[in-house]
């Protein structure tokens, strides 16, 4: 995979795809390492090749707070050309993780050299706007149990769904501790949870230990309590 091949870069014009290539390097980071620390000064614009990355903070007490989970596709570090460019939160691999890294400089370049980058700036803020919108209303809406279905959802909609079914294979599904730092509870919360959802027969595990659910009983409990 080429950072052209990611959706912000394929419509540049040779000259662009040359420079863009130029100021791109590609980077590949260990399983807890961090890519980004809240604080300091953003240098690159990232796009995520292969592995995770978790959007996070921790508060005073010490106590982790996942704002978002990225995965191959993904990108992170946009900054607005008049904002900022300190890092709001960590950014940290969650296992093996490879990307390219823009350099912000010839991003900002092409943002305003060209109309299709500054559209998909706009389309990944919009959904990260939404996203975050989503969340907060789980948030003061659903209780540990919903927002726990809500969750297993999200990761869902990462992977193919067959449309004759309504069970899907949910890869890469985070641990626990990590959906519970998610969704601002504990992990024994979503441990309880989890196991429920597995005696009721909603979730189960395939002989090679990938989880499986169903998207459309999930989606059906989320609406229903909602």
């Amino acid at each position: 995979m080429n950072i052209s091949d990611f959706q912000f870069f394929r419509q540049l014009s040779t000259a662009e795809e040359l420079s863009l290539s130029e100021s791109t390097k590609r980077f590949e980071f260990s399983r807890d390492q961090t890519i980004i620390a809240k604080g300091t000064c953003i240098n690159h614009v990232y796009f995520i090749v292969s592995g995770r990355v978790k959007d996070t903070a921790t508060t005073r007490s010490g106590k982790e707070i996942v704002f978002n989970t990225l995965t191959a596709g993904d990108c992170f570090g946009i900054v607005s050309p008049s904002s900022t460019k300190e890092a709001q939160s960590d950014f940290i691999a969650l296992e093996e993780t490879e990307v390219y890294a823009v350099c912000v400089n010839e991003f900002i370049r092409l943002m305003r050299a060209n109309a299709t980058v500054s559209e998909s700036v706009i389309a990944e803020i919009t959904r990260m706007a939404y996203n975050f919108s989503n969340k907060l209303y789980e948030i003061r809406a659903l209780d540990v149990s919903a927002r726990t279905w809500a969750e297993l959802l999200r990761h869902a909609a990462n992977d193919p769904r067959d449309t004759e079914s309504d069970y899907i294979e949910i890869k890469n599904l985070p641990t626990h501790e990590e959906i519970a730092n998610t969704i601002f509870t504990h992990r024994e919360a979503v441990t309880r949870e989890i196991s429920k959802l597995r005696k009721d027969g909603i979730i189960f595990k395939t002989e090679q230990n990938q989880l499986v659910a169903n998207v459309g009983l999930l989606e059906k409990m989320v609406t229903d309590y909602s």
